[in-house]
């Protein structure tokens, strides 16, 4: 987990060197979130809802690939009386591809993995605990973006459908879902 967070702070902080360096930071956008977890986590877990904050990075010269650092955090609504309140965490680093199919309109298939943090609080009778704990995650998603400027504005609305997997120790944990917001291009 040190490792993780050292990569992440020291990503975030290459990408204030600014345009000509090896890494330029691109963009930052701030989406509502809403998955629908299935598998065993479907069955604690009716729906889950949060906010996604995402920066964009360009390396070198190229504006078609793009790498990303994503933190998020979702709200569970559990299914099980005994659970009082189920919040999720996530951590990721990954990219894209940029694809432009009109001015105004941008399309990028990303792929991230990172680290989901779950804290869960349950009641049994008198007793009541709380558990922490992290499961590596990974996320598959395409992002649509619409310009909402003209043809070099700073805005974007984004619609971002995701499927999302996180192995846990006996089985895997799935969440499928899409986020809704803006990004401010810089």
């Amino acid at each position: 987990m040190k490792k993780f967070i050292t990569i992440f702070i020291l990503l975030l902080s290459f990408s204030l060197f600014g345009e000509g360096k090896v890494i330029q930071f691109d963009s930052v956008s701030l989406q509502a979130v809403a998955y629908k977890p299935l598998g065993n986590y479907g069955d604690i877990s009716s729906l889950s809802m949060g906010v996604i904050e995402q920066n964009n990075f360009t390396l070198f010269t190229s504006d078609d690939i793009r790498f990303l650092t994503r933190m998020g955090a979702t709200y569970n609504i559990p299914l099980d009386d005994s659970f009082t309140s189920i919040y999720d965490l996530t951590f990721l680093l990954g990219g894209g591809w940029i694809f432009h199919p009109s001015e105004k309109l941008s399309l990028i298939p990303q792929f991230a993995a990172g680290l989901m943090l779950h804290h869960l609080t349950w009641e049994s009778g008198n007793y009541s605990s709380t558990n922490i704990y992290a499961d590596q995650y990974y996320s598959l998603s395409l992002q649509a973006g619409l310009n909402l400027g003209k043809e070099t504005g700073r805005w974007e609305l984004l619609f971002t459908p995701e499927v999302s997997v996180f192995p846990e120790q006996d089985d895997l944990g799935l969440l499928m879902g899409a986020s809704l917001g803006l990004e401010y291009n810089l």
